[in-house]
Formats: structure tokens, C-alpha cells, sequence
């Protein structure tokens, strides 16, 4: 099952893929392109696709300085004036033109994976992964995991699980072989890893069957089972 989900969410986690499905004869058949101005300034800035009897919103795309480049871009299911009990599926915040960061979520607009730009340079080399309480307007305690590409080479070397324990792939194999549950420099290595600052870090070897993320069942701490389990 876990593979079958990996394949699907790698094959929708691009925005384009939905917008093909909505301008596709059958998506001009079923839906329906709203412009909105949400200001009364006299100028677009927010954009939605929904089915043609409104009943379901589909995408909603804002584009808040109106350079027409989207800020803001959201997968949304819910009903007009119902927005309460609407389902965001996915968002993407963009910064000049370039995704800043992408979130998926679950039931209950509950984040799942989000994907991020900590550095600014259009690169989005850090991925945290929530736990359940990551549900809206919850803003600590609620990241399981965080991966992170320090030399962004696609490929992630650096998993941390906050505060207490962080496991790093040295010889750049794909699997981590060095560990270190030091508190006060696990802190400082993510700001680092983030600062593009060379920094020290003392580590003990990791052997393959004493690692989380190899072995997600060694994990006793819920603030670190994430939702999803497997890495993208």
C-alpha cells in the first residue's frame, strides 16, 4: 500500500497535472474559471476553477502584488459559503516567481509533507513531515521528522527529528551511517545546515538496524511517528 501511495502522490504533486485535467475537453465540459476581486480595487487577483454547477471548488490561485504571477496557489474541496468545512489538498506559496514552499494535507486540513526554500536560493531542499497534531492553527510540537538536501544534489543527507536526535549519510550512499542526539548542537546544526555555514558536529556511528528512518518501528516517541511514514 505504501508503494502504491508513493506512485501516486509522486505522479499528482505537480500542479500541472491538475490544471491539464481541468483545460482538457473534459475538464471545459465539467468546470467552470472565476475571476474575483477580492479587494474592489478594479483588478483581478484571485482566480478559481470549480464544477459548473458550484458546488466544488477545484483550484484557487491568488495573485496578491498582480504582477500575474500566482503567490499563492491551493487545491481546495469544499461549497460556497461553506468555507469552514473546506479541504485543502494542497497549497504552494511562491516568491518571485518560484515555489517558496509546497504542502500536502490530509482529513481535516491535517499537514502531511511540506516541502521547502529555507535558504531563498529556489531550491526546496528541506521536507518536514507532521505528525497527527498537525492540525490548522497548531504552530510547535507538530513536526515528526524534517529531511534535509545540504548539498542539493537531490538526494537527502540529513534527517532530523527535533530537538533530540539527527542521523546524516556521510559517504552519500543513501542511507545514514552517523548519529548524534545532542540537543543544543542538533539545534545548531539545523541552523547551520540552513545558513549554508560550516559547522562541527560531534557523531557516533549508526549502524543500519538502529536507525529511525530505516526503521521507522524503532521509534517509541508519538511527536516523532509522522503520518506518512515513507520518504519522497
Amino acid at each position: 500500500m505504501n508503494y502504491m501511495f508513493s506512485r501516486i502522490f509522486k505522479f499528482i504533486r505537480n500542479p500541472l497535472f491538475l490544471i491539464f485535467l481541468v483545460f482538457t475537453n473534459c475538464g471545459e465540459k465539467y468546470t467552470s474559471f472565476l475571476e474575483l476581486d477580492s479587494n474592489q480595487d478594479g483588478k483581478i487577483d484571485n482566480y478559481m476553477i470549480s464544477l459548473k454547477d458550484g458546488s466544488l471548488g477545484i483550484l484557487i490561485a491568488t495573485d496578491e502584488d498582480k504582477d500575474g504571477k500566482f503567490e499563492d496557489l491551493s487545491w481546495v474541496v469544499g461549497e460556497p459559503g461553506k468555507e469552514k468545512e473546506s479541504q485543502v489538498v494542497f497549497n504552494q506559496i511562491s516568491k518571485n516567481g518560484a515555489a517558496k514552499s509546497k504542502t500536502w494535507y490530509g482529513p481535516g486540513n491535517i499537514k502531511l509533507v511540506e516541502f521547502s526554500d529555507e535558504d531563498g536560493d529556489g531550491f526546496l531542499e528541506t521536507k518536514a513531515y507532521f505528525n497527527k497534531e498537525a492540525k490548522p492553527k497548531v504552530v510547535s510540537g507538530h513536526i515528526a521528522r524534517i529531511e534535509i538536501d545540504t548539498d542539493k544534489d537531490g538526494k537527502t543527507d540529513a534527517w532530523l527529528f527535533p530537538a533530540d536526535r539527527i542521523e546524516i549519510d556521510s559517504n552519500k550512499d543513501g542511507i545514514p551511517d552517523r548519529v548524534s542526539v545532542n540537543p543544543d548542537k542538533i539545534r545548531e546544526a539545523f541552523q547551520h545546515l540552513h545558513a549554508k555555514k560550516k559547522f562541527e558536529l560531534e557523531t557516533m556511528s549508526l549502524g543500519k538496524e538502529n536507525s529511525f528512518v530505516l526503521h521507522p518501528e524503532l521509534i517509541k516517541e508519538e511527536r516523532w511517528k509522522s503520518i506518512i511514514s515513507i520518504s519522497f
